[in-house]
């Protein structure tokens, strides 16, 4: 870890750029100011169709025929192109890692008008799980970096395109309001707005935040290895992994596979009656874990039931607890589902306005919720994320003019706590952390994440923090709903996030590395960085109470690690893990900033949550799951 200099005292007035304005950071060391760069115009994008499409009978599905060859790019998102802000008056930004000099990208702004606002920018995962289950294998001693980047952009565009094409049928539909499995209709509450009579206390269900301590050996081994099932012709979504002290579960091919940790050996196999269309993030501090499947099996290729059912895993048993049918599910698909945890709820959200909460018991707390909004305002709940805290990203207004609300919401009724009503021009946002302040990922004047906004508990704006033209790097992926962003977490104090690799400091001229580097959640500023070794990139799992768990990827001189970065002795790293250097080429196919990595019980899970399809010739990973440990 090295300290940077420290960043003069910020004047009285803030730069004048406002969301997305432009930065041009250089790599390496300091530039002096002056030297920022007049920013680039996106090309045009395709023009919105006139009129939103009438929703069908069956829930939208994924696209079944994609392009005969990958697309360049995913589509951008409908608009003119954003008008660039003034530019500040501190010029280009430092490097990687360093403080600006004056308050350049981590000092608050004031919000600007970054761009026009156009399409949403992609929900999620449009395809779900249909894979099977093969025999163990070893892990191979070859790479799969360029084929997955590939096979990232191919399902992005798909994705991006079913969206375009049928984004008006998600924010014309409420969701529905239909019976739910006890015969009743609706359960939202009464007269909603900015606040709620107070909290009603629920059992259980709160997101797993362990503690991590040291092992006592760093010296890792590949405990076993989980095979990638057979492919399917198309692209489909594998997300949800967890693990307790004693077992490891991964979703497959219509079922989870359970893994004992002790044996080192397959535990269970538990079928579902359908394909998984999304999985919570996280397990439950109880073993937990919760998922969203289709209601039946699939009789084709392009003939898939609703993803209407949501039960409740116990990990260790590889049982449910519960399963439901979700009220207004025959409109969900796999496209921009989420689930997730937060202080005693259960609950799955896809864009459109559809969600269904219930306690960790099962029993439902609300469905199509009241977010307080004039019905003239058009807000539809996009999707929610949990945590320590509930919040929702809603989309308000017609499309083409639409704006962007984020709530934090009260799990036991749905009813807003406060409102955040994001500046015009922000087409997207993403729930990046609720274990302190909020910390919401926008996308402004872009499809892609510009900035990092923080929410106090009131709901107003506490700090911005610009990634500086992907300076930084969240990684937000295609699954996972509202809570994709695989590389950026936060705790009370700090925000965490890789940066960018860049050419190593005192290396040689091929030599490169990255830092994770820690914003003060108060003033947006960057504080401290952890610096990777040379040759390597460092990024954030989560947070084990007090402390970072980070991954430090290998190459095939050495194996990648995990570390404990200390926030409290400003970024010291321990190294908690070394894998051994014979599966780095295996381990980085799954490393984590492409997939989410699990970190528990001194014991690391990579996984894969995304199969490529024969129909691209991207069938060469092998493995569902990679488990080390000491």
């Amino acid at each position: 870890m090295t300290q940077p200099p420290q960043p003069p005292p910020p004047p009285g007035q803030p730069p004048s750029g406002g969301f997305g304005a432009p930065q041009n950071p250089s790599y390496g060391y300091p530039q002096q100011p002056g030297q920022q760069q007049p920013p680039q115009p996106p090309n045009q994008p395709p023009q919105p169709p006139a009129q939103p499409p009438q929703a069908p009978p069956q829930p939208p599905q994924a696209p079944g025929q994609p392009p005969q060859a990958p697309p360049q790019a995913p589509p951008q998102a409908p608009g003119q192109p954003p008008q660039a802000p003034p530019p500040g008056p501190y010029g280009a930004q430092p490097g990687y890692g360093y403080p600006a000099q004056g308050p350049g990208y981590g000092y608050p702004q004031q919000p600007g008008q970054p761009g026009q606002p156009g399409a949403p920018g992609p929900y999620g995962n449009a395809y779900a799980p249909t894979t099977q289950y093969p025999g163990p294998g070893m892990p191979p001693q070859g790479g799969g970096d360029q084929k997955r980047t590939r096979m990232m952009i191919i399902v992005a565009a798909v994705v991006a395109v079913a969206l375009i094409i049928g984004g008006g049928v998600w924010f014309a539909s409420s969701g529905g309001d239909e019976p739910g499995p006890d015969g009743k209709g609706s359960s939202q509450g009464g007269t909603g707005g900015k606040g709620t009579d107070g909290p009603v206390a629920l059992k259980g269900g709160k997101v797993a935040l362990n503690p991590e301590t040291k092992p006592a050996s760093s010296t890792g081994k590949l405990l076993f290895n989980v095979p990638l099932p057979s492919p399917e012709k198309s692209v489909v979504g594998l997300n949800g992994a967890w693990a307790t002290a004693t077992t490891y579960a991964k979703v497959s091919k219509a079922e989870i596979v359970g893994y004992d940790l002790d044996a080192k050996k397959p535990k269970y196999k538990l079928p579902m009656d359908g394909i998984i269309c999304g999985a919570s993030q996280y397990a439950t501090e109880e073993g937990k874990a919760a998922v969203v499947f289709e209601a039946g099996p699939r009789k084709g290729e392009n003939e898939r039931e609703p993803c209407s059912r949501i039960a409740l895993l116990d990990i260790d048993s590889g049982k449910f607890d519960w399963q439901k049918t979700m009220p207004g599910g025959s409109q969900a698909s796999s496209l921009g589902m989420g689930v997730t945890f937060s202080q005693g709820a259960v609950v799955a959200s896809w864009p459109g306005n559809g969600e269904a909460a219930y306690d960790i018991s099962g029993k439902e707390l609300w469905h199509k919720r009241d977010n307080g909004n004039d019905a003239s305002m058009q807000c539809l709940d996009r999707g929610i994320g949990g945590g320590k805290k509930l919040v929702a990203i809603l989309r308000c207004g017609e499309y083409g003019s639409q704006t962007t609300q984020v709530q934090e919401i009260d799990p036991a009724t749905g009813k807003p706590k406060w409102t955040y009503d994001a500046p015009k021009g922000v087409q997207s946002a993403e729930v990046v952390s609720t274990n302190g302040p909020v910390v919401i990922g926008i996308a402004a004047g872009e499809a892609s994440i510009t900035d990092m906004v923080v929410i106090d508990d009131s709901g107003k704006q506490q700090a911005q923090i610009s990634l500086q033209d992907d300076k930084y790097k969240p990684n937000c992926g295609i699954s996972g709903g509202v809570e994709r962003c695989f590389t950026a977490t936060a705790d009370d104090k700090y925000l965490y996030m890789p940066s960018k690799s860049h050419d190593a400091v005192g290396g040689d001229s091929f030599s490169e590395q990255n830092e994770i580097v820690a914003f003060d959640l108060k003033t947006g500023s960057a504080t401290w960085k952890a610096s990777s070794e040379v040759d390597q990139e460092i990024v954030p799992i989560r947070m084990a109470g007090d402390k970072l768990i980070a991954y430090q990827d290998g190459y095939s001189e050495k194996g990648g690690q995990v570390v404990s970065i200390d926030p409290a002795a400003q970024g010291k790293k321990t190294v908690f893990l070394n894998l051994p250097k014979e599966t780095a080429d295996a381990a980085r196919s799954l490393r984590p900033g492409m997939t989410r990595a699990v970190y528990e019980h001194g014991r690391l899970f990579l996984n894969q949550d995304i199969m490529s399809g024969t129909k691209y010739g991207l069938d060469d990973d092998k493995y569902l799951g990679l488990a080390f440990g000491s």
